[in-house]
């Protein structure tokens, strides 16, 4: 939500900030919209590049500190970033 209001003014940036201003629960056709306009912002690849920058860096600091020789550690932090539900 958050990086899809510091994008430009459009209209898939309003249906996201209609439906993060109404109170309570969104109907399930409200958060397919939701949802749908977040994926043509490309909030899921903006998603996806953060936690991959955040896992790079992890495990550059987990080299820095001789925590991870074998690399095990950034097969867990790459696999558990990357799950799916």
């Amino acid at each position: 939500m958050a990086w899809a209001f510091a994008e430009p003014p459009s209209p898939e940036r309003a249906i996201v900030a209609a439906a993060y201003a109404s109170i309570g629960e969104l109907r399930d056709a409200q958060a397919d919209e939701v949802i749908a306009a977040l994926e043509r912002l490309g909030a899921h690849r903006a998603a996806d590049d953060a936690c991959d920058a955040y896992v790079a860096q992890a495990v550059a600091v987990a080299a820095e500190h001789g925590l991870d020789r074998g690399g095990r550690l950034a097969d867990i932090f790459s696999s558990t970033a990357h799950r799916t539900a």
